[in-house]
């Protein structure tokens, strides 16, 4: 992995630095299989739905049914989010703390 992290590790690290801010987590993908791994609740009320993934790896059986789901939360307007690596779950968490700060 070009990063060097492993997913389970960028998305536990994102999840608690979410909680350390205050906000509520829901480990979306054990509530219906295929959905997105994570659902962040934020002031607002605002949620984003966030999905993990390997940076480079090839499609995984499942993926399809993920794809499906993902499609549906953007025509709701749900914010969603692909993150693959500690990068990107980091500009993430960045922008989030911003946005909390304006509010």
């Amino acid at each position: 992995m070009p990063d060097g992290y492993l997913e389970w590790y960028v998305e536990s690290e994102f999840v608690q630095s979410m909680e350390d801010l205050g906000l509520l987590c829901l480990k979306g993908d054990r509530i219906k299989r295929g959905w997105p791994d994570h659902f962040v609740f934020m002031p607002g009320p605002r949620t984003l739905v966030i999905e993990f993934k390997r940076d480079g790896a090839s499609k995984r059986r499942g993926e399809k049914l993920q794809d499906h789901y993902r499609k549906r939360f953007e025509d709701m307007n749900y914010e969603v989010f692909k993150i693959t690596g500690k990068e990107e779950a980091d500009v993430l968490r960045d922008r989030i703390i911003e946005e909390l700060g304006e509010s």
